[in-house]
């Protein structure tokens, strides 16, 4: 009988306690399994603060600043990073990966100062509907039409300025893999997103991520995004891209729209203040109970035809229409714009015996 000995190399490295600074290259590179580093000091060095390659690393309570580029970089399944401080470093704050990790508790502010990249303001398009004389409710129709066409090309640049930024490094937290957990972590002041997650199953709850160039940017399926705070961020609060569920996020006071979400469930969100549109959705998405007010746009766009209608949600104050289509998705929400009464009266008095229905004229999305 021929009898098979297998031996398995575990290399488990604790690397406890240090200073580490003004290296020339990387301030501390392990590699290998089952590595534990915790409660070092890592700065000024020319390229990353941390490298870890290996499965199962635990890396915690570190205070990791001013290198050139990452403060973490992680590559291996089922890390565990926790309760760091990672501030001012060149690129992203902490970077990891692979599947199964936890991320959770860290302080991650002003990363990407190495990254350079222009973010203007966001300028919803207006309509100019009662900028020109009207006679017949035909025009009318005509006029909200080219404002969703011109709406679409805005939003095509947008879309493609959001992906270009999250492309660029310079975030706070910035993940790729399934399966991971980023949860009670602080990301503002970072030069691109707060967060960005690119993998399936990923669960994004109880973070804050203020002040960033965007807010937090998911791409995958089955995941959960919920009860984050998203302030005052540049260019977007959330942008959400998968079969997610979105729900119990307070997205306030961004500079340019509130949430972009693709085939989500999205719901019991508060979406307020922010300076573009408070909620854009495309693809089959369900969108269920938001509160969206006072935005400096429309409260809620659709981009695409949907099977499930927004249904439930209310708002008031919104600085164009309530809901984009006018007059269908308002239907069965209650969401005010401060365009949607004028444009209302317009309607009637060129159709005063309710001759046009005009929910069934328009175009179902923009």
């Amino acid at each position: 009988m021929e009898v098979m000995v297998f031996r398995l190399l575990v290399m488990m490295w604790n690397v406890s306690d240090n200073t580490v600074t003004s290296n020339a290259g990387i301030g501390i590179s392990v590699n290998g399994s089952f590595s534990v580093v915790t409660n070092n000091v890592i700065h000024d060095n020319i390229f990353s603060g941390l490298m870890v390659s290996g499965d199962y690393a635990q890396i915690s309570q570190n205070s990791i600043n001013h290198n050139g580029y990452n403060g973490i970089s992680v590559f291996g399944s089922n890390a565990v990073v926790n309760d760091n401080v990672v501030t001012n470093n060149g690129n992203n704050g902490i970077s990891v990966f692979g599947d199964h990790a936890n991320v959770s508790g860290n302080t991650v502010i002003s990363n990407g100062y190495n990254v350079s990249y222009p973010i203007d303001n966001v300028n919803v398009p207006s309509p100019n509907i009662f900028d020109q004389p009207i006679s017949y409710v035909q025009d009318l129709l005509l006029s909200i039409i080219d404002y969703m066409n011109e709406y679409r090309l805005f939003f095509v640049d947008l879309c493609e300025r959001i992906n270009a930024l999250n492309s660029e490094g310079g975030s706070g937290i910035w993940l790729s893999g399934s399966y991971i957990t980023i949860s009670g972590n602080t990301a503002n002041n970072n030069t691109c997103f707060g967060i960005s997650l690119s993998g399936d199953n990923g669960d994004i709850s109880g973070n804050t991520a203020n002040t960033n160039g965007g807010g937090i940017f998911v791409q995958g399926n089955n995941g959960l995004v919920t009860q984050n705070t998203v302030e005052t961020n540049n260019l977007i609060g959330f942008y959400v891209d998968g079969n997610l569920e979105v729900s119990n996020n307070n997205c306030t006071n961004n500079y340019g729209n509130g949430m972009i979400v693709s085939e989500c469930l999205t719901y019991s969100n508060i979406i307020e203040h922010n300076g573009g549109d408070g909620l854009v959705t495309t693809g089959d998405s369900q969108i269920i109970s938001n509160t969206i007010s006072d935005n400096q746009g429309n409260g809620i766009v659709t981009c695409c035809d949907l099977s499930n209608y927004p249904t439930g949600n209310d708002g008031e104050g919104n600085k164009l229409f309530g809901t984009l289509p006018p007059f269908i998705f308002n239907l069965r929400n209650n969401i005010e714009g401060n365009l949607d009464e004028p444009l209302s009266e317009l309607f009637h008095a060129l159709d005063p015996e309710g001759d046009v229905n005009i929910i069934e004229e328009m175009p179902k999305s923009v």
